[in-house]
């Protein structure tokens, strides 16, 4: 898997060293975990099973998941992956979970903007992110407005819940 760059952020692979700062960070938060498919981890064990869980996919062959490192500290503040894949390759569904300190400062759109970039580079040619719009989500629902500037972007809303999709030109 390659590495992403942008301004402030490393997007990187996900290492078995990791799951301190996952814990630290975000897995434990229920201010994150009620956006996400996940309980918050009640120890740092819980979090070294998910993570390997993520290390053996990466050796099975899954190449779309990244951590978000910021570049101006090293500190690991996030994941974001593609959570689904149509069989033909052509559709990525992205995924994105940042620690709380992190939120409202800009780094899910750079991530995001980073990562629609590679998957168009890698010849899909539909990526989606999907929101349950709350209250409290709507800062979820603008960090994807705002990624993938020069594309043709959708949006689908079906009662609470809104599909954003980019679209490659």
């Amino acid at each position: 898997m390659n590495i992403l760059k942008t301004n402030r952020l490393l997007l990187r692979p996900l290492t078995s060293s990791d799951a301190e700062a996952m814990f630290k960070n975000w897995t434990y938060d229920e201010r994150v975990a009620k956006y996400c498919t996940w309980y918050p981890h009640k120890s740092v064990n819980e979090t070294k099973f998910l993570l390997k869980m993520y290390l053996d996919q990466k050796e099975k062959g899954f190449n779309y998941r990244w951590g978000i490192e910021l570049k101006e500290t090293n500190e690991l503040t996030g994941v974001i992956d593609v959570v689904d894949l149509s069989d033909d390759k052509k559709i990525a569904v992205i995924g994105y979970v940042l620690g709380y300190e992190f939120w409202n400062q800009g780094f899910a759109t750079e991530a995001l903007s980073a990562v629609i970039e590679r998957l168009f580079e890698d010849g899909i040619e539909i990526v989606k992110a999907n929101q349950a719009v709350i209250a409290e989500n709507v800062l979820a629902v603008s960090v994807e407005f705002a990624a993938g500037e020069g594309y043709t972007k959708q949006w689908d809303v079906n009662g609470e819940n809104v599909t954003f999709t980019v679209v490659k030109a």
